[in-house]
């Protein structure tokens, strides 16, 4: 039996782990396709292979990660990210799978994940510099817990992510 975790954003992955072992049964970036002939960096979810990835009849369980806009990020943005999040929700419900949500804070708060507080009073570039350095520590702390947890290097955020909140799931399964 396995247990799926989704980050559903462009970068995000999906990962399975056995329900009881907590072993990695497969990872995989979340499934993006070109659309042609529109700009290169635009990206469409590929639909036929997460419905391959979710069909397994070994799945007992999805838990996705709930997406947010934050202020200044715009409709666009909101549109983007919300897209996938439904996508899965939707194929999930088809195939007649248990789904549920989880917070980046709530499945972060299990590992530990935590930064201190921001210091106060930087704006402009010194406060966007603060953010990025800040973004990227809890990207590296998501890495090493995660390949600690399956015994393998992880080396995507989105990976790394997904395997945490599979992880997440699995607990909330089995109790623990």
């Amino acid at each position: 039996m396995i247990v799926v975790g989704i980050d559903p954003d462009s970068h995000g992955g999906v990962a399975g782990l056995d329900i009881i072992t907590g072993k990695l049964v497969f990872l995989e970036m979340f499934p993006i396709s070109e659309i042609k002939p529109v700009p290169k960096d635009w990206k469409r979810y590929d639909l036929k292979k997460l419905y391959e990835i979710l069909s397994n009849p070994e799945i007992r369980m999805i838990m996705i990660e709930a997406q947010q806009v934050f202020p200044g990020q715009g409709s666009v943005t909101a549109f983007t990210i919300s897209s996938g999040f439904h996508l899965v929700i939707g194929m999930t419900k088809g195939l007649g799978l248990l789904i549920d949500t989880v917070r980046p804070k709530q499945w972060q708060k299990e590992y530990m994940i935590k930064l201190p507080p921001a210091r106060k009073g930087l704006e402009g570039k010194d406060k966007s510099r603060e953010t990025s350095a800040r973004r990227q520590q809890l990207k590296d702390m998501s890495l090493d817990i995660a390949s600690e947890l399956v015994g393998q290097k992880i080396k995507e955020p989105g990976l790394s992510d997904s395997i945490l909140i599979a992880e997440f799931g699995r607990r909330i399964l089995v109790g623990a």
